[in-house]
């Protein structure tokens, strides 16, 4: 259990007689001198209902909290940097024992030694370069605690009480790439002042947000609801929001099948669902826009907000899908050609070479591109009914196109070179025009070839 804070610095009094009256904390039953303090006790007593503590601190240090307490002798802080009083304060709160507390929270004897749980760093005045040197610094410091606790659930939680504005940015950068080297996302904390006692809130949600974001961009470009799936989990949703994210999993899930039936029906209960969904978001909105509501009832409750959370993010998947979603319900052969060219913008290669090879051939047959004289379609009858797999002989019947291709390419077809390189170019052709909905006239010149 690791703890990430940018350490605020230690509020002394003016005319330097000594530091600032302490802060209150009634719900902790503590009382702070720094404001990062208060969410070091507050994850102490979370983590020690199952047994555990904070094993290591890593801390972002400007130069102000590097500097000496500006304190006469004899009071609290007196001949200590902040960082150094901050230490002592949470082994004097319990927080951190005194016998670990170099392994906890190591600190440097000078600015020049090298902390494995301090970074200095500067304000964003001082630059963005400077200030993402020091971000990957830390998430270099926590790589290699992570390397040591091999084996064992790293988990980081943030402080995101104390530093200057740019300081929560780097915090959550810090976290996110943590994240991806597969250390578990924790809590957020944040400490607020109000009618003078402070409280220590969890605001992770707002931390949680961009997995759903995230998840929206995998659905959009992927076809993966894996995200999604894992932060809607354990969360109160609306049963219109279920049934998308059901829907929504189905296709997912019938892409990786690529069975053309499957595909249809997944794409049409998306399609009602996202509509329903909708639908429903808007009487929500409404029900909380009432004149005369009090300020409460304009507040939604947790389903709902999820919903409205959700339903910021449909409108780009709606787009993103709208040659699928929007397709007919007795879907054409042409309607497929969507269907092929969305697998293929999003790197389902054998997901479109399915749905091509199941369905282009025989609409090339029906739109007359392509046709079989009399002549020929009898002879190839003849040879498929000679086939000895009784189910290629009944689906032939369906599907004649798609089974006079696969005879061709087959050992048994012999085809001249000049027969081969006509239907290759009657079929690049088709390709280069097939986006264009065949107008007539083309139709008309490729049957005359």
């Amino acid at each position: 259990n690791i703890l990430l804070s940018y350490l605020s610095n230690v509020k002394v009094k003016r005319d330097h007689t000594g530091l600032e009256k302490p802060s209150n904390y009634p719900d902790l039953g503590i009382e702070t001198y720094t404001t990062n303090e208060s969410a070091a006790y507050y994850l102490k007593q979370d983590l020690k209902k199952n047994g555990g503590s904070i094993d290591k601190f890593f801390i972002f240090a400007s130069k102000e909290v590097r500097e000496v307490l500006q304190v006469p002798e004899g009071e609290p802080g007196y001949g200590m940097t902040h960082l150094e009083f901050y230490r002592d304060r949470l082994i004097e709160d319990g927080v951190i024992h005194q016998a670990t507390a170099d392994e906890v929270l190591p600190l440097p004897e000078s600015e020049k030694d090298k902390s494995s749980a301090v970074v200095y760093c500067g304000d964003i005045e001082d630059g963005t370069d400077d200030v993402m040197q020091s971000v990957l610094k830390m998430a270099g410091l926590i790589a290699e605690y992570q390397e040591k606790e091999e084996g064992n659930t790293v988990t980081i939680r943030l402080d995101i009480t104390g530093g200057p504005r740019n300081s929560i940015m780097m915090a959550l950068a810090i976290m996110r790439l943590m994240e991806y080297r597969g250390v578990r996302p924790g809590r957020v904390l944040y400490s607020s002042w109000k009618d003078n006692k402070g409280k220590v809130l969890d605001v992770s949600e707002l931390y949680a947000i961009f997995d759903l974001i995230s998840g929206a961009g995998e659905f959009k470009n992927y076809g993966s609801v894996k995200t999604l799936n894992a932060y809607f989990e354990g969360r109160e949703k609306s049963e219109s929001l279920q049934e998308i994210l059901d829907k929504m999993d189905g296709f997912a899930k019938d892409i990786q099948i690529s069975n053309r039936k499957q595909f249809n029906e997944s794409i049409s209960d998306l399609s009602k669902a996202l509509e329903d969904f909708k639908n429903n978001t808007k009487k929500e909105v409404a029900s909380h826009q009432q004149p005369g509501n009090k300020p409460d009832d304009n507040r939604p409750n947790k389903k709902e907000l999820n919903d409205l959370k959700f339903q910021i993010l449909t409108r780009p998947i709606e787009r993103e899908y709208k040659k699928l979603i929007h397709a007919p319900d007795e879907l054409s052969e042409l309607s497929y050609i969507d269907y092929i060219e969305w697998c293929l913008d999003h790197s389902y290669v054998q997901q479109a070479l399915t749905l091509y090879t199941e369905t282009v051939p025989d609409f090339i047959l029906e739109q007359n591109i392509l046709y079989f004289t009399p002549e020929q379609r009898k002879e190839l009858d003849k040879i498929m009914e000679n086939d000895p797999d009784k189910n290629t002989v009944s689906n032939y019947k369906d599907s004649p196109m798609f089974y006079f291709i696969n005879y061709v390419e087959s050992p048994k077809a012999v085809l001249s070179e000049s027969q081969e390189e006509e239907l290759g170019t009657a079929f690049r052709k088709f390709i280069d025009v097939i986006r264009e909905g065949l107008p007539a006239p083309y139709r008309q010149n490729m049957q005359g070839e």
